[in-house]
C-alpha cells in the first residue's frame, strides 16, 4: 500500500465508477461516481453538504483519488464559518457578486467556465467545433482553497493558529491503490472570487495592473512513497502582459506528464500581490478530470484534424505572430511549425512563427504538426494571408494629435488620419518610468481606462518612422 501523506483509511473503490472512469490504462476522474461518501449531495448556492463537516470527512474519494478536506480536524471550521482544502460544486456561477469588495461565504462555489465539463455515455470528455471542452452547468466539479497557514513556509507565524503537531500541504491528491502510475493531466479553471480579485480588486486584494504582475498555481509530484519528488508544473490563472490581463474563462487542460511516476500530487499558489503571511488574492481555483495512467503504458495517439484561428490578413513591414487553435484539443501533438509555400509578390518570410512582408499581395503559408496524424505522419494545412501595404502618417498630422485625460480614461484623438494608416505604438507610464499601458493606437479616436493612483502620467506615442510625441496628463 502506498503511503498516503495524511490519509490514514483506505475504502474499497466504486467499481461503477471504475469502469466509467478507465480509458484503457488510463483514468479519469469522474465525480459523478464517487467512493466516500457514495454520493455528494448538493445544497444552497450548488455545494456539498458536507463541505464544513470537519470529523467525519479529512478527505474525500472517488475512483483512485483521494482529496484532501478540512485535513486540521475539529475546530478548523470555527463552527462552520470557513473551510479549506477541496470540496465538490455544481453552481457554474461566474458572476462577480462583490462588486463592492465585501466577501461573502454564499459565492465561494462558482466557475468561470459556467459548469462542470460534459462527458458523452463512454466517459469521453465532449468538445465544441472550437476546441473547447463543452461545459454544463449542474455538473460537479472541485473547488480548491488554499490555507497557506498551514505549510511548512508558513508555520512559524506569529499568531498562527495551529490544529495539528506539524505543516502539511493542505491541498493534496492522493492516489489510493497497489499500481504504479505516470501523471497525465489535469482541467484548471478560474475561479470567480480569484478571477474578479485580479481584474478589480477584492478587500484587501489589489486589481493585477502592472507588467510582470502574476496569480499562479502549482502543481506538484510526490513520489509513489509519499515523499516530495521536487517536480511541478505551474500555470498562470492571471498574467499582465503586453498591457492587458491575460485570464481564462475556460477549461484549461495542463500537461502534468514531465511530473513522470507519481503516488499522488499537492498544489501551492502565488501572487505578486502578497504580504508576510502570504497571497492576498484569493487563493481559490476550479479543477476537474484528473488523468493518470499505468507506469509504462502508451496513450492512444488522437489525431489533429484541424486548425482554426490563424490569421489571415498582414500589413507590409509589420511583423505578425502566427498562431492557431488545435482540433481536437486533446490532441496527442500539438506544436505548430510555420513555413512559407508561396510567398507570391509578397517577399514573404517566416521566422520561428513570425511572418513578414515587404509588399503587398496575397501569401500561402502552410502549418505542420510532426506526428499529428500518426506516429510518422504529419499533419499540413494551408493558409492565406493577405498583405497590405503599410500607410504612414505625416509630421504636421502626427502632431495635431491630441492627448488629455478625463476620469482615468485617456483620450487619443485625431480628425486628420487616414481610415486604413498603420498602427501607432502607445506607451503610458508613471513619474518612476514604471509602464502602466503598452499598446498599440489603429482608429482616429481612443479611449484608454486606466485602474491606476491619481498622479501625472506621460503618454507616447511612436510612429512607424520612429517620431516620438509625448504628452503629460493629469489622472483623477
Amino acid at each position: 500500500m502506498k503511503k498516503t501523506v495524511i490519509f490514514l483509511s483506505i475504502f474499497v473503490l466504486n467499481s461503477l465508477g471504475q469502469l466509467f472512469a478507465q480509458q484503457g490504462e488510463t483514468f479519469m476522474l469522474n465525480l459523478q461516481s464517487p467512493a466516500y461518501p457514495t454520493n455528494f449531495n448538493m445544497i444552497g448556492n450548488g455545494y456539498w453538504d458536507q463541505t464544513y463537516n470537519e470529523t467525519e470527512f479529512t478527505f474525500f474519494k472517488s475512483q483512485i483519488y483521494s482529496f484532501s478536506h478540512l485535513l486540521e480536524g475539529v475546530g478548523s471550521t470555527y463552527g462552520g464559518a470557513v473551510w479549506n482544502g477541496f470540496t465538490v460544486c455544481n453552481s457554474g456561477d461566474s458572476t462577480n457578486h462583490n462588486p463592492d469588495g465585501i466577501w461573502s461565504p454564499n459565492y465561494e462555489w462558482g466557475c468561470m467556465a459556467g459548469g462542470g465539463i460534459k462527458t458523452d455515455e463512454e466517459g469521453n470528455i465532449m468538445f465544441d467545433n472550437q476546441g473547447d471542452v463543452i461545459t454544463e452547468l449542474g455538473i460537479e466539479y472541485l473547488v480548491g482553497f488554499w490555507n497557506n497557514l498551514m505549510e511548512a513556509e508558513y508555520w512559524d507565524l506569529p499568531y498562527n493558529p495551529h490544529f495539528l503537531d506539524e505543516p502539511t500541504h493542505c491541498l493534496q491528491i492522493i492516489l489510493d491503490d497497489d499500481k504504479e502510475y505516470e501523471a497525465v493531466g489535469v482541467y484548471v479553471c478560474n475561479h470567480p472570487y480569484s478571477y474578479y480579485a485580479a481584474k478589480y480588486g477584492f478587500a484587501i486584494s489589489n486589481p493585477l495592473n502592472q507588467t510582470g504582475d502574476y496569480f499562479k498555481l502549482f502543481i506538484h509530484g510526490l513520489n509513489p512513497d509519499g515523499s516530495e519528488s521536487g517536480k511541478f508544473v505551474e500555470y498562470f490563472l492571471a498574467k499582465f502582459e503586453d498591457n492587458q490581463l491575460q485570464q481564462s474563462r475556460k477549461w484549461e487542460w495542463i500537461d502534468l506528464s514531465s511530473l513522470g511516476e507519481i503516488g499522488g500530487f499537492y498544489c501551492t499558489m502565488k501572487s505578486t500581490d502578497e504580504n508576510d503571511w502570504g497571497p492576498k488574492t484569493p487563493v481559490y481555483f476550479c479543477m476537474d478530470k484528473w488523468q493518470v495512467k499505468i507506469k509504462g503504458t502508451t496513450l492512444p495517439h488522437i489525431p489533429v484534424t484541424n486548425i482554426i484561428n490563424v490569421p489571415d490578413s498582414a500589413k507590409t513591414d509589420i511583423p505578425l505572430t502566427l498562431s492557431g487553435t488545435v482540433i481536437p484539443a486533446n490532441a496527442t501533438c500539438q506544436t505548430i511549425e510555420w513555413s512559407i509555400l508561396d510567398a507570391g509578390d509578397t517577399g514573404a518570410e517566416i521566422n520561428g512563427n513570425i511572418f513578414n512582408a515587404t509588399a503587398s499581395g496575397t501569401a500561402t503559408v502552410q502549418a505542420t504538426i510532426i506526428n499529428g496524424i500518426d506516429m510518422g505522419e504529419d499533419y499540413t494545412q494551408k493558409f492565406s494571408i493577405m498583405v497590405t501595404q503599410t500607410i504612414g502618417i505625416d509630421e504636421n498630422t502626427f502632431n495635431n494629435i491630441q492627448i488629455y485625460s478625463y476620469q482615468k480614461n485617456i483620450y487619443i484623438k485625431s480628425t486628420d488620419l487616414p481610415s486604413n494608416f498603420s498602427s501607432l505604438k502607445v506607451e503610458i507610464t508613471d513619474l518612476l518610468g514604471r509602464a502602466v499601458y503598452q499598446g498599440t493606437l489603429s482608429s482616429a479616436e481612443t479611449v484608454i481606462p486606466l485602474n491606476v493612483t491619481d498622479g501625472v502620467y506621460s503618454v507616447r506615442l511612436i510612429s512607424q518612422t520612429g517620431t516620438v510625441k509625448v504628452e503629460k496628463v493629469v489622472v483623477r
